[in-house]
């Protein structure tokens, strides 16, 4: 009662009283906050109807060897489209995985202009995460298991190319630039997040020791496991 008395009086000393303006009432209620509901976007049906149509147009009719000049930019924007619609339609990994082949076939017919990184396979990790965890598809822990298969690929492509290249040039693999991509903390993180909500935790601690492995043997640096793995 002594705090709120002192509190007033000074109030009252350093603001000198005045008959015109009203005094505002000190209150310690909050004032209701109006939060709007959230509302979900509707989806896109006629974008993804048309999405599936031209791609099943560039798949069937692009032959390895022709996105040349630049074209093949083409395919990477239709995949980056593909992404936008990875949570909610399970045809979209499938979707993005043709796309993504296409740029593979394209690289092996020796267009060099052709950049496949590791952000285009990550793209395609996360979208058959996203089938898995948002259960767009019939069986999720086949979806998940997609994604193992993805990343084991990439890694085994990756080690032969350097094995390659240090038979060819006789150097060590850290002199060597090399072409293929790599998988990194993201693609490591995608695929360990999907496996450890979806799948048995026996699959869980194999990929684990796989990442160990791989950290380990220097291999592949990026797969060093952190906290969030463990």
């Amino acid at each position: 009662i002594a705090f709120r008395r002192s509190n007033s009086q000074r109030w009252q000393s350093s603001t000198p009283p005045d008959d015109t303006t009203p005094r505002r009432r000190m209150s310690n209620r909050r004032r209701p906050t109006s939060k709007k509901p959230f509302r979900r976007r509707p989806v896109d049906l006629k974008k993804i109807e048309w999405l599936k149509r031209v791609t099943e147009h560039f798949v069937a009719h692009t032959k390895p060897g022709t996105l040349t000049g630049g074209k093949w930019h083409e395919v990477v924007s239709l995949l980056k489209a593909w992404s936008n619609f990875r949570k909610v339609d399970g045809q979209t990994p499938v979707r993005m995985e043709e796309l993504l082949k296409v740029l593979v076939e394209e690289r092996r017919s020796g267009n060099n202009a052709v950049q496949l990184s590791i952000d285009l396979y990550n793209t395609v990790l996360n979208a058959w995460a996203c089938a898995a965890l948002f259960r767009t598809v019939k069986d999720p822990i086949l979806a998940s298991q997609r994604a193992r298969e993805i990343l084991v690929t990439v890694q085994e492509m990756y080690e032969q190319e350097v094995a390659q290249r240090i038979e060819e040039s006789g150097r060590s693999g850290s002199e060597l630039t090399i072409d293929a991509p790599k998988p990194n903390r993201e693609s490591f993180y995608i695929v360990m997040h999907v496996v450890s909500r979806v799948e048995e935790a026996l699959v869980t601690r194999r990929l684990l020791a796989w990442m160990e492995f791989l950290h380990k043997s220097q291999r592949n640096v990026d797969a060093k496991p952190n906290r969030l793995h463990y």
